[in-house]
């Protein structure tokens, strides 16, 4: 038996060590457990992923990347720098070629490949035993943001890099990899605005072979590596349609981001508004990786990686100053908290029965998950796990062009790559889900008070000629649920249309009689009295 002399007794409630197969077992079912997060149908409505395919289009078919707000009629000139392009024509490529499914199979994939990536890095650095408690507890944080969306390719590249940039300096790997990480920048600046990770875990490397040279001169041709490899990448970040613009532009979005987003709000912003489902979970993945921490300094004292505990700050306050790096957080968490935990039995002489039992507890642990908060699992399993489209999501598009309705479109936040999808070039949307794309006055000024005020309303309705309103049920905004309640007893305009996702309403005129008398709604269909009884 595996770590026991033949004929040895083992210790009383020892577990054995885990053959080749069980730990197939084992790493079979957590892909499982996290395949079952990914495995979502698409909500369309709400979902940026319309307006990915509609760039990877007009990029094909016109071979230039647009650099202005060509999608919106209020701003169409507006400067707005496409940092995720690529992923649109990858995007489009795969839909085109195996339609929505086909979509939700890549997400999948590239998903499963990440953790793979990240776990086995996890196991080489820990124990296998190590790697897969740490994974049955970061599991359900990584499950947060499953929906198809241009970071994936930032978490896989991330995990790539990580993987190559650990190896290399534990004498694992050879210098030949890093040749590649340069032509992997140019690809990542090109598809995500994440890209600039490549570049600090480079140098959370570089700082860590600094800091061995200063204990060890022959750590030197390590340190000159790393340099020149940041180097490397910081040209590479210029491989991009806008150049050194496009290079610094993370460190700028920001700048023009006149909507307050739900995604990029700390977890201390939220949590005094309402209970956000996905916290308990990033918050026992953070615990665990902080536990690490603390048993290294314990053990270990002064022994420990900078790059390591600066990874791990990183990531830390990331999740915590915006929850939308959830996931992001959880994936980094796995090698880095299994790599600390890894240490610490290794210093301690933990005995390898007792390592035996991590298995299971990691089985227990992904048991006490689900129990945790059982609505964060049924939201997502109940009735939304398959491939493809959310069954019905496209039947409100279909309605308003089967039916020949016109703009000028007023649409809410939510749905506006959903539109852009299915209606662009004949309709340009009121506004889509790109802050940086609009003046940070048009939300300010024009986008939240005209839905807080009916005086406010009426000007820009009259400024813009609105002709439909397009609005998705799922606003969460205070000012977006009132508004559409107030324009549903609005006795200038009929709701025509409405379903789980969206409802169309039209403005009362010769041009929209027609369609009005053939469809209008009862208003008790919106818990308020019929415009005939008023």
């Amino acid at each position: 038996m595996p770590g026991h002399a033949r004929g040895a007794k083992l210790p009383a409630f020892a577990v054995p060590r885990p053959t080749f197969f069980f730990q197939a077992a084992a790493l079979l079912a957590l892909l499982v457990f996290y395949g079952m997060f990914l495995c979502q149908k698409i909500d369309f409505a709400t979902a940026d992923l319309g307006r990915h395919l509609m760039n990877g289009s007009i990029i094909l078919k016109s071979w230039t990347v647009p650099e202005t707000n060509l999608y919106s009629y209020t701003y169409p000139a507006f400067h707005a720098i496409d940092h995720h392009w690529g992923t649109g024509v990858i995007f489009f490529l795969i839909q085109r070629a195996f339609g929505f499914k086909g979509l939700s199979v890549f997400a999948i994939v590239m998903g499963l490949l990440t953790f793979l990536v990240l776990f086995d890095l996890a196991r080489r650095v820990s124990s296998f035993e190590a790697a897969a408690f740490c994974a049955a507890v970061v599991i359900p944080c990584l499950g947060d943001r499953a929906e198809i969306r241009p970071e994936m390719f930032s978490y896989l590249l991330g995990a790539i890099f990580l993987w190559v940039l650990w190896r290399y300096r534990d004498n694992a790997v050879s210098e030949r990899p890093l040749y590649a990480l340069p032509f992997l920048e140019i690809l990542w600046v090109n598809l995500h605005i994440y890209f600039f990770l490549g570049p600090w875990i480079c140098g959370a490397f570089l700082i860590d072979a600094g800091w061995d040279y200063v204990r060890d001169r022959r750590s030197a041709r390590r340190l000159k590596a790393m340099a020149l490899l940041l180097s490397a990448l910081a040209a590479a970040t210029l491989f991009n349609p806008m150049g050194f613009q496009g290079a610094v532009y993370p460190a700028f979005i920001f700048n023009n981001f006149g909507y307050r987003l739900l995604e990029n709000q700390s977890v201390w912003f939220i949590a005094r508004l309402f209970k956000y489902p996905p916290t308990p979970y990033f918050e026992a993945a953070f615990a665990l990786l902080a536990a690490s921490w603390l048993a290294v300094w314990y053990f270990l004292r002064r022994r420990f990686s900078p790059a390591q505990l600066l990874l791990s700050v990183f990531f830390s306050a990331a999740a915590w100053f915006a929850v939308r790096n959830f996931t992001m957080f959880a994936y980094f968490a796995l090698p880095l908290a299994a790599a600390n935990w890894g240490a610490v039995m290794k210093v301690t002489r933990t005995p390898a029965w007792l390592k035996s039992w991590l298995l299971p507890a990691a089985a227990l642990v992904a048991v006490a998950m689900l129990r945790l908060d059982p609505a964060y699992f049924i939201q997502r399993w109940r009735g939304n796990f398959g491939l493809g489209l959310a069954p019905g999501v496209e039947d409100s598009a279909n309605f308003f062009l089967k039916n020949g309705l016109a703009g000028p479109v007023m649409n809410n936040y939510d749905n506006g790559g959903y539109l852009i999808y299915n209606l662009y070039p004949q309709e340009r949307v009121f506004v889509d889900n790109r802050p940086e794309a609009y003046p940070a006055s048009f939300f300010r000024d024009v986008y939240v008070p005209m839905q807080q005020s009916d005086a406010k309303w009426r000007q820009m309705e009259k400024r813009y000629g609105f002709n439909a309103i397009f609005f998705d049920w799922h606003d969460l905004t205070p000012w977006g649920q009132s508004f559409i309640i107030r324009r549903v007893r609005d006795p200038h305009w009929a709701a025509v249309y409405a379903d789980r996702y969206d409802v169309i309403l039209l403005k009362r005129n010769a041009r929209n009689a027609a369609l009005i008398a053939r469809y209008e709604l009862p208003r008790d269909a919106f818990g308020v009295s019929h415009p005939a009884g008023r």
